[in-house]
């Protein structure tokens, strides 16, 4: 997903289902041109993961 409308679309209808928790920050975040990117990891009901995090600050 792409934009703050169908991130919050797909958050809506899914958190109650997914139960996302124990976020962790793997390593430090970077930021280099007004973009800051980090790994993270995390639980859900049913899994565990990990995921890339890029957010552009305007």
């Amino acid at each position: 997903m792409e934009g703050r409308d169908d991130i919050a679309a797909m958050l809506d209808a899914t958190l109650d289902t997914v139960q996302p928790g124990n976020w962790t920050l793997e390593g430090d975040a970077s930021e280099a041109d007004g973009i800051t990117e980090g790994w993270v990891r995390f639980e859900t009901a049913s899994a565990r993961g990990e995921g890339h995090l890029r957010r552009k600050i305007k």
